[in-house]
């Protein structure tokens, strides 16, 4: 698993959403400010943590990764082993109170946590990434994007 010492400003995370079944959403964000890219794994792999680690590891944006952030209402992914899996640290948020998650709070609410890393450098992360709404930027969009409604192009107004 990856180290992450130090948390430059524009670290690179993958936010991974499956709130809509079947399907996984991941934003790669630069911090709380850019949006590099984003993955959509579907299928029936979406809920095997070995089959997601290695869509992820074999993406583009895996070489400029340093964590790995997942919002799992429904708890389909295994965070352990995703975690190995992916040789990345995981920070799993929940919106609510959750068993097993801390609270951290931070100038833009209060956030529920589960990971391995130290509390300073979750912190950290937690701030630069936390830009508006209720969860960290990299989760808020692959969020938006796995809700979001598919448009017809060719219908008139």
């Amino acid at each position: 698993m990856t180290n992450v010492m130090t948390v430059k400003k524009e670290i690179r995370i993958l936010g991974l959403d499956t709130c809509r079944k079947g399907v996984i959403i991941g934003a790669v964000v630069r911090g709380g400010l850019y949006l590099d890219g984003v993955l959509r794994l579907h299928g029936a792999d979406s809920t095997n943590s070995r089959a997601v680690a290695k869509y992820v590891r074999t993406s583009r944006y895996y070489p400029e990764l340093r964590v790995v952030m997942t919002h799992d209402k429904r708890q389909t992914l295994n965070g352990k082993r995703l975690e190995k899996a992916v040789g990345l640290p995981l920070i799993q948020v929940a919106t609510g109170p959750t068993p097993g998650y801390r609270r951290y709070l931070t100038k833009n609410g209060t956030a529920n946590i589960r990971t391995r890393l130290p509390v300073e450098t979750v912190t950290r992360i937690v701030a630069l990434t936390w830009t508006q709404g209720k969860m960290p930027e990299p989760l808020r969009v692959s969020h938006l994007i796995a809700m979001s409604k598919p448009v017809a192009l060719n219908r008139r107004v």
